[in-house]
């Protein structure tokens, strides 16, 4: 499972009492994702996915091998796959969460999924901690069946009316540079060698 969770943070992981993410810190393989580039989601999922333009879809690496299950990817505005969300909108925040989480169930034991959450990238941040509160519970159901995942954001919380260039990266997947941040267009990369890994 390679889960986005646009707009996730280290630092509001204590303040908002993510306890699974939190715990996933100290149990998991855990990086920085840094992001030298546009901080839109969409710019961001565009280089994790490796293709220039959302009319290349078809022609993503990661997406010809692996012919994975895509979920609110937001490559572009509604984002593709099932439970396609307006990025515009920060309406129906809860039922997106509600409708990928319903979605990876469905799909995961058959297929590679590929999903995104993008409800911390779209909201005002007095609402951060709730939103939190509902990504640490999704997380904490979905680890019940996923053994092997990636977690990540491509960029961090929203502050000021900017976001932080430096995002989240948690794993059972061991990166090949530990000390070294993760790009936007390594996490595809990463995920593709965790499912070849899978198969092998």
């Amino acid at each position: 499972m390679l889960l986005g969770i646009d707009g996730l943070s280290y630092a509001r992981f204590l303040d908002c009492n993510a306890t699974t993410l939190l715990g996933l810190v100290d149990s998991a393989e855990r990086g920085v994702v840094e992001n030298r580039k546009d901080l839109t989601p969409c710019a961001s999922w565009k280089e994790v996915l490796g293709i220039a333009d959302e009319k290349d879809l078809e022609s993503s690496p990661l997406l010809r091998a692996l012919s994975p299950v895509l979920i609110n990817v937001p490559i572009r505005n509604p984002t593709v796959g099932l439970c396609p969300q307006d990025l515009s909108s920060s309406n129906g925040l809860e039922e997106e969460i509600d409708c990928v989480e319903r979605s990876i169930r469905e799909n995961l034991p058959q297929r590679p999924v590929i999903a995104a959450v993008t409800a911390l990238a779209r909201t005002d941040p007095e609402r951060a901690c709730a939103l939190y509160a509902r990504a640490d519970s999704l997380v904490q159901r979905l680890l019940a069946f996923a053994n092997h995942f990636i977690i990540f954001s491509s960029f961090g919380v929203l502050e000021g009316g900017c976001k932080e260039k430096f995002g989240v990266y948690l794993a059972t997947l061991r990166r090949p540079r530990s000390r070294d941040t993760v790009k936007p267009e390594e996490i595809g990369q990463l995920f593709l060698r965790m499912q070849n890994s899978l198969s092998a």
